[in-house]
């Protein structure tokens, strides 16, 4: 359990009533908090108190933009994601992982994320059939309801299996929660043998690997970017605001 994402993150309290969790999402909420409520369920304790919780963060989660189908609205949700990608981006940088995590990193997971979750609070009020709260699940919703391409539906679901199942081997050497790549010849060449890039030739294994890991990053940042820096042009917006693609 991820106590940082309680509201006021780490200085808030663990628990609070309802009613001082609606002052709070309705006066103090972020855009951040509403892509994370996305994923919400009652999963332990009273589920009546868990569904109250679900329908009073509703109308924050689903505001305004989602409402009106509003492009000013929607701009300031995209602004919003677009710079906390930024800060991560900026610690990637610093850390010189920006191209080594494959979660945080450019073209990583948080990518497809974001732009899944961005999508689905700016049409998921006039267009609940986007709603799932898995990631896979809502790109298959993306490309029934014509959001996506079935083309652009299965790249971006190859890339996310692709880089949680890198994630996953990087976990499973060490029992650690880590998402970037070794910068050690021998253990990247350890990790694309994991990955199933068996090769009498080391060398050759780790070249394959990188090439599929830079081809599924790159379509990531491409679509990523599309919706988040290019955003007047997006058909992507466009759809989610109810226009028809071109």
């Amino acid at each position: 359990m991820d106590l940082r994402l309680r509201a006021e993150g780490t200085v808030g309290q663990l628990a609070r009533s309802l009613e001082d969790y609606r002052k709070y999402y309705f006066t103090r909420g972020q855009v951040w908090e509403q892509l994370a409520l996305l994923k919400a369920w009652p999963v332990a304790g009273s589920m009546e108190v868990g569904q109250s919780f679900l329908k009073m963060v509703k109308p924050f989660v689903f505001g305004a933009a989602s409402a009106k189908n509003d492009f000013t609205g929607a701009m300031a949700i995209i602004q919003d994601v677009r710079a906390v990608k930024e800060m991560i981006d900026a610690k990637m940088a610093d850390r010189g992982h920006e191209f080594r995590n494959v979660k945080l990193g450019t073209g990583g997971i948080r990518e497809i994320e974001f732009l899944v979750q961005t999508i689905q609070v700016l049409a998921g009020r006039n267009n609940p059939a986007l709603l799932d709260r898995s990631t896979l699940g809502s790109l298959k919703r993306f490309a029934a309801r014509k959001v996506l391409s079935m083309k652009e539906r299965d790249a971006l679901t190859a890339a996310y299996l692709f880089l949680r199942d890198v994630e996953h081997k990087l976990q499973m050497v060490h029992d650690l929660q880590t998402h970037a790549l070794p910068d050690e010849a021998e253990e990247l060449a350890r990790c694309a043998i994991r990955m199933g890039y068996d090769s009498a030739d080391r060398t050759d294994a780790v070249a394959r690997f990188r090439a599929d890991q830079q081809r599924h990053t790159e379509l990531v940042s491409r679509t990523f970017r599309a919706l988040f820096y290019e955003p007047k042009t997006s058909s992507l917006l466009k759809v989610a605001l109810g226009s028809k693609r071109g």
